[in-house]
């Protein structure tokens, strides 16, 4: 017994200083990194010694999110790139320019809208934007950004997709996307597995981001839910087993989890943080 614990000591990476949640010397792309969700996985990231290549369409917050990084760390080299995640095509031409011949091992697809729409409300553009964004965005850069990770033998590939997934009232075309999210997830996990990549999905609930108290307080939401506007923020609190709206660096921590070398094992997933309520 004292010789396999020796061996475990011997063998422990923890034990010899080494930080297996580390993402220095690697370079994570992540989109819609100005604000909510993608902003708290840039500064997470960052944290964790890991270079940014940071996309959104707000070149002001970018910029912002760029300063506050190198005041954090001015040993991180940390891009940004203002494109419109709609025209995915034309932003693939500008990466191939970038990149070279070496680009990102982790891919973290953040960027998200909503709007309402349904059946009883049908907006094709709606439909049309959303798919483009949550979806075939992530198809692209998930195919194009996979071939530097087969190369290196190692990438993360992690997409934020939602609880919504399984469905919610007025919001067809944004469930829709974060489904296909996660159809996405699992078929690209198994053909990437053999090459040292990983993908996986994380599916929030509600989280204190500009964009989700936006549709807590629209009124027509509110309305179709047969909610009061002034209530609707502390009836989505208590929804949750946990009587609480969830933290961006929360989905953020986690996030990086499955970048690390500790979770290379993890592949294919949706994990839901939710506070209990897809219970």
């Amino acid at each position: 017994m004292k010789k396999i614990e020796e061996k475990e000591q011997l063998h422990n990476p923890r034990l010899h200083g080494v930080n297996r949640y580390s993402l220095a010397g690697k370079t994570a792309l992540i989109t819609g990194a100005s604000r909510g969700i993608g902003r708290a996985i840039a500064v997470t990231f960052a944290q964790n010694g890991s270079n940014l290549v940071l996309l959104s369409r707000d070149k002001d917050r970018l910029q912002l999110i760029q300063e506050e990084i190198y005041l954090q760390n001015e040993n991180i080299n940390c891009q940004i790139i203002v494109c419109d995640l709609k025209e995915s095509s034309n932003l693939i031409e500008e990466l191939e320019a970038n990149f070279d011949k070496t680009g990102p091992e982790i891919f973290i697809h953040s960027a998200g809208n909503f709007a309402l729409d349904g059946a009883y409300k049908k907006n094709r553009k709606i439909w049309n934007d959303t798919l483009a964004i949550h979806l075939t965005a992530a198809y692209e850069l998930s195919c194009y950004l996979s071939q530097f990770m087969i190369k290196k033998k190692w990438g993360r590939i992690v997409n934020i997709s939602s609880t919504s997934a399984n469905g919610e009232a007025y919001a067809l075309s944004y469930s829709v996307a974060k489904a296909g999210l996660l159809g996405l997830t699992q078929s690209l996990a198994l053909e990437l597995a053999k090459y040292g990549v990983t993908v996986n999905a994380v599916c929030p609930s509600w989280v204190e981001t500009e964009m989700s108290l936006n549709q807590l307080n629209d009124l027509e939401w509110c309305r179709l839910n047969n909610i009061a506007v002034n209530d609707s923020v502390e009836i989505a609190r208590l929804s949750s087993p946990q009587e609480r709206i969830l933290s961006a660096d929360e989905i953020a921590h986690l996030t990086a989890f499955l970048c690390s070398e500790e979770a290379q094992g993890i592949t294919g997933q949706s994990i839901k943080i939710c506070g209990g309520l897809s219970l």
